[in-house]
């Protein structure tokens, strides 16, 4: 590159030392030349621009910070555990809790028989029936903060893709009208040297963030097509104000995705600003004499048999070129940095030094009041959750305390039984001692009767004996 640049230095080094010997070795070109200064309409301006662009890390950071839990969501999303109770056949019920034993002790006659060791058998019991449901509402606010984030990079990478380029330019413009010989001779030149800018030695580092914002577009594309997504394809987006609950307060990849939801919603810049600086050239009498001679060697260019010189018309002027700003191109001014991204157009504004510190002394309150917000928003979550927490515990106790009934309750269940089985097991012991006796009672007539019987059968034989 230094090779190249110190080529060209020396080439037109020599050009004008030639084209200044050719002038000042022949009258005829001296007069030319002082025609071309001498002319009222003469235009020359020149600037020199340089352009540099600065990506804003903060979003790519922020975006980076909270892909991670994202990504966890979608490979295990939480879903909403719904139980069903229903009374069913014992061999339809799947599974059983306390709900059961409790509703089995106020529905006595579902109890099919107590079996000798007091275990109940039931005929038909309070059955709970789960379905998982992955559409549950925090879930769906995952799925639209993905399809928002996939927007929102989008339409940065494109813009900076496609506006990401800056350049250094000089460029020299030169208008005149030049009496010679009776002829006008106008001349209108533009010339123009663009290089690529190096970004005030950021180029690197733009590159580097140019890279982590393709792989966060990768990213996000894979979380737009994952199977999470397509899942909950049908489900209907959250709008409006997100409801903090439980789950996006306590589950820390929740409250990540929560959080990446509030920066979208505040960023909305693109994501780059372009510095730039111009300044005019600066064109002193040898500069100037330069520029004169290129105007008398395009003069000579001009294939032309209508001009000729007169050297008793010529007459001395002041040289009083006026120094006017170009009209730059599009490609080097600043509207090419405008463009439309869809529907939405993109606002350009230049700032001075003053307005860019004032702009800096805004962003900076701007950040205070945020961290202020955050801090107070911060304070009535804590309290939002110290008073959940109490409602949990209050849930618990009321929780505990139907425990204690529902055991209360089988405990009762259970000595009812008891105390059937223990009437019962009276009356067959009554039963039994009633057969007994009765029993012992036929058996001692029984006896009685046959120790009369041989009672009678000895006095006969005594009366029999007695006769004889």
């Amino acid at each position: 590159m230094a090779t190249k640049k110190m080529t060209v230095d020396k080439l037109k080094k020599k050009y004008h030392k030639r084209l200044n010997k050719i002038v000042s070795s022949d009258k005829s070109f001296t007069h030319m030349l002082k025609e071309i200064k001498a002319a009222p309409k003469t235009q020359i301006g020149g600037i020199m621009r340089k352009e540099s662009k600065r990506f804003d890390a903060e979003f790519i950071s922020e975006v980076e910070h909270s892909l991670h839990p994202l990504e966890r969501i979608v490979k295990n999303p939480r879903q909403f555990i719904r139980e069903e109770y229903s009374v069913v056949p014992v061999e339809l019920a799947k599974k059983t809790g306390s709900k059961a034993i409790q509703h089995l002790s106020q529905h006595s006659e579902l109890v099919k028989e107590i079996n000798a060791k007091g275990d109940v058998i039931p005929d038909k019991i309070l059955g709970t029936f789960v379905e998982e449901e992955l559409a549950i509402y925090e879930n769906r606010f995952v799925m639209t903060l993905i399809r928002k984030l996939a927007l929102f990079v989008e339409m940065r990478y494109r813009y900076i893709d496609e506006h990401g380029d800056t350049t250094d330019s000089d460029m020299m413009t030169i208008k005149a009208i030049v009496p010679i010989g009776g002829a006008k001779y106008e001349i209108e030149t533009k010339m123009k040297l663009v290089v690529p800018s190096d970004d005030e030695g950021q180029r690197a580092a733009n590159d580097d963030l140019l890279a982590r914002l393709k792989t966060l577009r990768q990213r996000v594309t894979y979380l737009v097509n994952s199977p999470f997504m397509r899942a909950l394809k049908k489900a209907a987006p959250v709008s409006g104000k997100i409801s903090q609950t439980n789950m996006i307060r306590s589950n820390p990849d929740y409250r990540a995705a929560y959080l990446l939801w509030l920066f979208i919603g505040r960023y909305d810049a693109l994501g780059v600003t372009y510095s730039v600086k111009e300044r005019k050239m600066d064109f002193n009498n040898e500069y100037l004499t330069q520029v004169f001679t290129l105007i008398l060697s395009n003069y000579l260019t001009l294939k032309t048999d209508k001009a000729k010189l007169d050297d008793k018309k010529a007459t001395k002027y002041q040289i009083s070129p006026r120094f006017v700003k170009p009209i730059l191109d599009r490609d080097i001014a600043d509207d090419r940095f405008m463009d439309r991204m869809g529907n939405k157009p993109v606002a350009l504004r230049k700032m001075t030094e003053a307005q860019l510190q004032r702009q800096k002394k805004r962003e900076i309150e701007k950040e205070k009041a945020r961290i202020r917000k955050e801090k107070e928003k911060e304070r009535q979550i804590a309290l939002a959750l110290e008073k959940k927490e109490r409602a949990i515990q209050r849930a618990l106790e009321k929780k505990e305390r139907e425990k204690e009934q529902a055991r209360l309750a089988k405990e009762a269940l259970l000595e009812k039984k008891r105390l059937l089985q223990e009437e019962q097991k009276k009356k067959k012991k009554l039963e039994a001692e009633r057969k007994a006796a009765k029993a012992a009672a036929a058996k001692r007539i029984a006896e009685e009767q046959a120790r009369l019987k041989a009672t009678r059968l000895k006095i006969k034989k005594a009366a029999e004996t007695k006769k004889k």
